[in-house]
C-alpha cells in the first residue's frame, strides 16, 4: 500500500495510507489548503454564521475530496494486481466457459470441493407389460435390504398369491441375515411375528391360540443325529397355508394344524 506524508496543524509530520483524522495541511500552488475530518456543531440555534463556520465546512469538503481521491488510487492499484494474477491462471479457467460442462470442469481444477458427485441413473422407463397388469409398478418388485438387527413390518393385506409368496421369500431372506448376527431360529421367528400388521397380526394374535403359537415357535427338525430349531420355516409354511389357496398342496406333507 502507498503511504503518504501529512503535515498536521501543529507542524508534526505523520505517515499513513489514508488521510489522518487530525487536522492537516497541504501546500499546493504556493497556497496552504486545510483539511478537517470533524467539526463541532453549533448548539445555539440563534447564533450568527460567521466566516469561521463557513471555513470549517470547506475544510470538511476538502477532507472528503482528498479521501475519495486516495481511495480511488488504491482501488485502481488493486485492479491492476488482479489483472496480473489472472494472467497466471490456466486459459480454460480464465476464459469464459462455453457450456455448463466446461464451467464445472473449470471449478474442479480450482478446488476439489466443488467436484460433481456421481449420481446413479436409472435407464428404465415405467410402462405396462403386454398383459397390461403393471407388474413393474408394484411395490413388492422393489429390491429390499435388511441389516438383521431391527424389526421390520410385514403386511400382506390385499395381496395376491404371488405377492404372498414374494413376502414369504423376503422373510426367509431376513432370517438368513439374522442368523449371521448369531440369532437363534426361535428368536428370529419372534422378531418376524413382532413386525406383523393387518391380517397377519390378527391371524397370529387372535386366530391362533397359545398352544398353536408354541408349536410354531418350538418346532424342530432332525438332521442326522442332530436336532435343530425350525421355527421360521414352520411359520412361513403356515402363513402360506392359511392365506394362499395353493398353500394347501404345499402343506400336506407336514402341517401342524389346518386352516378352517
Amino acid at each position: 500500500m502507498l503511504e503518504r506524508d501529512f503535515t498536521l496543524s501543529n507542524g508534526e509530520i505523520t505517515r499513513s495510507v489514508f488521510p489522518p483524522q487530525q487536522s492537516f495541511q497541504i501546500h499546493k500552488n504556493d497556497k496552504i489548503v486545510n483539511f478537517n475530518a470533524f467539526s463541532k456543531l453549533l448548539e445555539n440555534d440563534t447564533a450568527l454564521v460567521t466566516v469561521q463556520h463557513v471555513n470549517a465546512i470547506i475544510k470538511q469538503n476538502n477532507y472528503a475530496n482528498i479521501y475519495m481521491s486516495i481511495l480511488g488510487e488504491h482501488i485502481m492499484s488493486l485492479h491492476e494486481k488482479v489483472d496480473r494474477l489472472l494472467t497466471l491462471l490456466p486459459t480454460k479457467v480464465k476464459g469464459e466457459p462455453n457450456n455448463k460442462k466446461d464451467f464445472y470442469d473449470s471449478l474442479n481444477k480450482i478446488s476439489e470441493k466443488y467436484a460433481r458427485k456421481p449420481v446413479q441413473r436409472m435407464f428404465y422407463y415405467p410402462r405396462p407389460t403386454p398383459q397390461d397388469v403393471l407388474l413393474e409398478e408394484h411395490e413388492h418388485i422393489i429390491t429390499n435390504s435388511y441389516n438383521g438387527k431391527e424389526i421390520y413390518e410385514w403386511n400382506i393385506d390385499g395381496y395376491t398369491d404371488r405377492q404372498i409368496f414374494t413376502t414369504v421369500h423376503r422373510m426367509l431372506m431376513y432370517s438368513t441375515i439374522c442368523k449371521t448376527n448369531k440369532n437363534s431360529d426361535k428368536t428370529i421367528a419372534d422378531m418376524i411375528t413382532t413386525g406383523f400388521t393387518g391380517q397377519l397380526k390378527g391371524w397370529w394374535d387372535n386366530y391362533l391360540n397359545q398352544a398353536q403359537r408354541d408349536i410354531v415357535l418350538m418346532a424342530v427338525k432332525q438332521e442326522g443325529d442332530q436336532v435343530t430349531q425350525n421355527a421360521v420355516y414352520t411359520l412361513v409354511l403356515n402363513i402360506i397355508k392359511h392365506f394362499s389357496e395353493d398353500g394347501q398342496i404345499i402343506m400336506r406333507p407336514s402341517e401342524p394344524f389346518s386352516k378352517t
